[in-house]
């Protein structure tokens, strides 16, 4: 498989740019979490909403335009016209899963709920949709990975001096993989 920068605990090979790509992607959310979970405290305020997007990944999308409880105080509050909002336990999300809520390269983030001021507004898609566009997206990343692949094994070839007819034939597997 050539140099692999890293194998995680789930036995997946890691390029060393894939590896940092992910790592500053991941912690940039989390400091952008953090610091709004820092100003929820500041206001002594423990509810957020979980924001939605059109192919969530399976553990985040039936999270979607909920609303959770950081200290885990499951309960039933009001939102702003009044309408009875159901609050669930964190603890009970994929929240602290690698591949579950606010995990490695997730695109949720909080939105803060305050009882009596903030409204619910639910994702418009349905599963069946959202697992479709998430399999579609799952599909174009590895089409772009390879695309990666081929071009750096194109880069390798010419600074190893291959010959012409080698770099030739990778120049064709990079046209191929766009």
């Amino acid at each position: 498989n050539g140099i692999t920068g890293f194998i995680d605990h789930g036995g997946h090979h890691w390029s060393p740019e894939a590896y940092v790509t992910m790592d500053i992607r991941t912690t940039l959310a989390n400091a952008g979490r953090e610091a709004v979970f820092e100003q929820m405290n500041n206001y002594g305020d423990d509810l957020y909403m979980v924001s939605w997007h059109d192919g969530a990944r399976p553990l985040c999308y039936p999270w979607q335009g909920k609303v959770i409880s950081r200290t885990d105080n499951a309960r039933e509050v009001t939102d702003l016209d009044g309408n009875p909002v159901h609050v669930y336990r964190q603890s009970d999300t994929s929240y602290g899963e690698p591949a579950g809520l606010f995990g490695i390269n997730c695109g949720h983030y909080p939105i803060p709920f305050i009882p009596g001021f903030s409204k619910v507004r639910q994702p418009e898609q349905n599963k069946e949709q959202n697992d479709k566009e998430y399999e579609q997206s799952q599909q174009q990343r590895a089409l772009e990975r390879k695309l990666r692949y081929e071009k750096r094994d194109l880069q390798v070839l010419k600074a190893q001096g291959a010959s012409e007819a080698e770099i030739k034939a990778q120049r064709i597997r990079v046209k191929n993989a766009r």
